[in-house]
C-alpha cells in the first residue's frame, strides 16, 4: 500500500525540516478554510494550498515562503498545502482524481494513534516528522478521533518519472 520512500529521495528535506514546515502552518493557522467538497467528509477539513494541479497560488506561497521554497525544489509537484483535520473528523471512502501523481504526507501535529488514514485494508497512523507515500487512486479514508486537532502537509507529484 505505501511506496518505498527511498525512491523519492528528493522528499527529503520535507522530513528534515518538518519543523520549520510546522513553524510556518503556525503563523498562518487562521487563514485556513473548509475542504471545498463537503460530500466527502462529516465536519471540520481545512487546507491551506500552496500549489493546485500545478499552479502556484501565489498570495498563499508568499505567507509561507521557507515551505514554497522547499516545494519549488521538488520535480513536477501537483498539488502541496496543508490539510488539517479537527477533532471527530471523518474524510470518507473516496479515491483520487488522477493516476499521474502519487501523494505525500507529512505529520506536522499528530494526537497519536487515534487519528489515521485508512488505504485499502493498510491503516496507518501520522507521527510528528514522519513521512509517507501513496498512490491516492487505492481507495482511502482518514479519521480524527482524537479531541486534538491533526496538521500534515501533502504534496502530490507526477510519478510518470518513477515507473
Amino acid at each position: 500500500m505505501l511506496e518505498d520512500l527511498n525512491k523519492y529521495n528528493f522528499l527529503e528535506p520535507l522530513k528534515e525540516n518538518w519543523k520549520s514546515i510546522y513553524t510556518e502552518y503556525k503563523e498562518i493557522e487562521g487563514k485556513t478554510t473548509s475542504w471545498h467538497e463537503k460530500r466527502m467528509y462529516n465536519s471540520g477539513w481545512e487546507a491551506f494550498g500552496l500549489v493546485h494541479r500545478g499552479d502556484e497560488i501565489r498570495e498563499n506561497q508568499e505567507l509561507c515562503p521557507f515551505t514554497t521554497n522547499l516545494i519549488k525544489q521538488i520535480p513536477e509537484v501537483y498539488m502541496a498545502g496543508f490539510s488539517i483535520l479537527k477533532p471527530k473528523c471523518h474524510i470518507y471512502p473516496h479515491e483520487g482524481y488522477t493516476g499521474e501523481v502519487l501523494r505525500t504526507h507529512l505529520g506536522l501535529d499528530c494526537p497519536g494513534s487515534h487519528a489515521y488514514i485508512k488505504i485499502g485494508n493498510h491503516i496507518q497512523s501520522w507521527k510528528n516528522g514522519e513521512m509517507f507515500v501513496f498512490d491516492d487512486t487505492q481507495i482511502h479514508e482518514a479519521y480524527n478521533n482524537s479531541n486534538k486537532v491533526r496538521v500534515i502537509f501533502i504534496l502530490d507529484f507526477q510519478k510518470n518519472q518513477y515507473l
